[in-house]
């Protein structure tokens, strides 16, 4: 079990979470910019929004075959659990960060618009 966690909490493990993090703000940029309603969407809000790291990270397992996964994870579906696992972390990571440091101007950009006007 020790030698699986560090195998799952690695650099380029962290690098996988970063892109998630990246290709949901992306998506839901352009998401919010096509459907101009969702961000009054009681469904986008509490439904897909919190899905968002985790479909990412599920379809980035799926289609990525040559990263370097954890030796525990060779098989179609192992990758695809690590990609929704990554996506969790990604999401959880944000939301930590966003509470601790609420005025990074970085952080900020990674929120949506609804967070913004609820501040």
């Amino acid at each position: 079990m020790e030698n699986l966690l560090e195998q799952i909490f690695t650099l380029t493990n962290v690098a996988f979470c970063l892109v998630i993090v990246v290709l949901v703000k992306i998506q839901r940029g352009l998401l919010e910019r096509i459907w101009k309603g969702s961000v009054d969407s009681k469904w986008w809000n509490e439904f897909f929004m919190p899905l968002g790291p985790l479909g990412t990270g599920a379809l980035m397992g799926a289609l990525i075959v040559e990263y370097p996964y954890p030796s525990s994870f060779d098989t179609f579906w192992a990758r695809v659990f690590f990609g929704v696992f990554m996506g969790m972390a990604a999401g959880t990571f944000v939301r930590m960060a966003l509470k601790i440091w609420p005025d990074n101007k970085v952080l900020k950009m990674l929120k949506s618009k609804d967070q913004k006007e609820n501040k």
